[in-house]
């Protein structure tokens, strides 16, 4: 009783408790987008409402999982959970900035697509 280092021990290595949270973060962007995309008056389309949390999801995930795995294979236990968290960064962090950075320049030139509906989609997840 009154041990928290171990329950703090558990939360970080449990990937459960980290794919809801990841999940949850990811659905607040989407609705986030969304209303960003509502008060900047974009035009919403079928599309648009039912590929938004989908390519979220896809690309949240992408990243959760290089995060995850790099966690499970640095998991050393005589540092503190924030110094894993450091490490984890320093050697997952690149990637992880380099694949949002390829999927934002890559948003960019979809919208110049000539096609309506995609350009909406395009501004939405931007």
């Amino acid at each position: 009783l009154g041990n928290t280092a171990g329950a703090q021990l558990a939360m970080v290595n449990s990937h459960s408790i980290l794919g809801l949270l990841g999940l949850g973060v990811i659905a607040a962007s989407s609705v986030a987008g969304l209303g960003l995309s509502a008060y900047f008056q974009i035009t919403f389309n079928g599309l648009t409402i039912n590929l938004v949390p989908f390519v979220s999801l896809g690309l949240g995930i992408d990243d959760m999982f290089v995060l995850a795995h790099t966690m499970s294979a640095l998991n050393d236990r005589s540092r503190s959970v924030a110094e894993n968290m450091r490490a984890v960064m320093c050697l997952a962090g690149p990637s992880v900035c380099l694949t949002s950075f390829a999927n934002a320049v890559a948003f960019i030139l979809v919208y110049y697509v000539p096609v309506g509906a995609i350009r909406q989609l395009v501004l939405v997840l931007m």
